[in-house]
């Protein structure tokens, strides 16, 4: 759950020239998912027109001494730069907002579109968007959908090339276990409901599972 370590991961990813080597690849299809997020505006032709081959993604870009009442500076979690337009990606996991974030972001590049990605898909709290307006300067993502169907398409991308697949399948497995999606918590949501039916059973079955081991064992 290291908010740090998921921005590493995703700054190369979306790194053209990061050390994965599939250029642009997996930018592209990012891209592509999230485009149609922003509604007619600047900042999706921005999206639609963004030079990735020539593009590269920083992490923690420094914008300026934070000053919240000039409402300025900070730092930026993941920057994707392609030589004249910025993206700019804020990545939360379980922090929360700081004082005027997305307003400090949106003044370092007034046109450049804003993702804020958190594992369910959250809003941005009112004293961190300001007046900025949801689907026309930032947009919000998340980590349980977007993410989740970015890494599966970028999976099929590789199909022949084994150590990137494999590690792409690992960090899906850990995206799903961050949003209660993995087969265990499945299961477990399921077993519960049927608990649910019959209480007293449950509690009763809870009450002998030492006798059951035993017996099982001596079997």
């Amino acid at each position: 759950s290291n908010e740090l370590s998921h921005s590493a991961i995703l700054t190369n990813l979306l790194n053209a020239k990061g050390k994965h080597g599939q250029k642009e690849l997996f930018l592209k299809i990012f891209l592509n998912l999230i485009k149609d997020k922003f509604e007619k505006s600047y900042q999706k032709n921005i999206i639609e027109n963004f030079d990735v081959k020539n593009s590269i993604a920083i992490k923690e870009k420094y914008a300026g001494k934070v000053d919240y009442e000039a409402e300025q500076g900070g730092k930026i979690d993941i920057v994707i730069y392609d030589g004249k337009n910025n993206i700019i990606i804020e990545n939360k996991i379980y922090a929360n907002d700081q004082p005027k974030q997305l307003v400090r972001y949106n003044e370092h590049d007034k046109m450049a579109p804003i993702i804020y990605l958190t594992l369910m898909g959250n809003e941005p709290s009112r004293d961190s968007c300001g007046s900025l307006v949801s689907g026309i300067n930032y947009v919000c993502i998340s980590y349980e959908n977007v993410i989740k169907e970015w890494l599966e398409l970028c999976i099929k991308e590789m199909v022949n090339r084994p150590i990137i697949r494999e590690t792409f399948n690992q960090y899906l497995y850990l995206i799903k276990s961050l949003t209660n999606q993995s087969t265990n918590n499945k299961m477990s949501t399921e077993i519960i409901k049927i608990m649910k039916t019959n209480i007293q059973s449950s509690f009763e079955i809870v009450n002998n599972i030492s006798a059951l081991k035993s017996s099982l064992y001596y079997e």
